[in-house]
């Protein structure tokens, strides 16, 4: 309960636009050290409190989508709890922070990959598997109304039956005795016994009609 009276009277500094209570309450600074002490508080003593977690992300969530807080240092101090939350067992509060975290690229799957491989640190987001925010990440930047279509002609690859034809007439040969089947004795002998048998069964079948 007290946890949640903290979390409460945070996220009351976080959306008030009273300049009378901003004077009164802690500057921004301030607010982010508070906000980073909770965020390690919050995962690491109560990771099985949903309701308190899901409270403290909803918090986090808000400063990621007001226009005034997006670009303060509030952001790079909550990038673990921005993680946290995109992993969050709650659906609808994964799918609040897939949302802010889907708008804050392009939809090239090029610009999508690099920042995957190269700018994001996952480090924070621990033991899970977070491969799976990456595919999210990547399929939601395909078209729904658009059919998948080559980017030019020359990134074409020729069929295998074209490479052959193209191929020297001695690597054609070479090609076409190592790819012809050869059969083993074995197998030859196991066929024809097969045959024999089948016309056996066929002649007992007429001689019992």
């Amino acid at each position: 309960k007290v946890m949640k009276a903290i979390v409460k009277m945070l996220e009351d500094w976080m959306k008030t636009r009273d300049a009378k209570l901003l004077n009164q309450g802690p500057n921004l600074k301030e607010k982010s050290i508070l906000l980073a002490k909770m965020m390690q508080y919050v995962e690491k003593r109560f990771p099985d409190d949903l309701e308190l977690n899901g409270q403290f992300l909803e918090m986090v969530n808000f400063v990621y989508r007001d226009e005034a807080l997006k670009g303060s240092e509030l952001t790079s101090k909550l990038e673990p709890a921005f993680l946290a939350g995109l992993r969050c067992v709650q659906p609808h509060i994964r799918a609040k922070f897939f949302e802010v975290f889907d708008a804050s690229m392009r939809k090239r799957l090029h610009d999508r990959l690099l920042y995957v491989v190269c700018s994001q640190n996952w480090e924070a987001m621990g033991p899970h598997f977070w491969i799976k925010q990456c595919i999210e990440l990547m399929l939601s930047s395909a078209c729904p109304i658009s059919t998948l279509q080559n980017c030019s002609p020359t990134s074409l690859l020729p069929p295998v039956t074209g490479v052959i034809a193209m191929a020297d007439p001695a690597d054609r040969a070479a090609f076409t005795q190592l790819a012809t089947v050869k059969e083993e004795p074995s197998d030859v002998e196991s066929e024809a016994g097969d045959v024999k048998e089948s016309e056996g069964e066929g002649g007992e079948s007429q001689t019992e009609g």
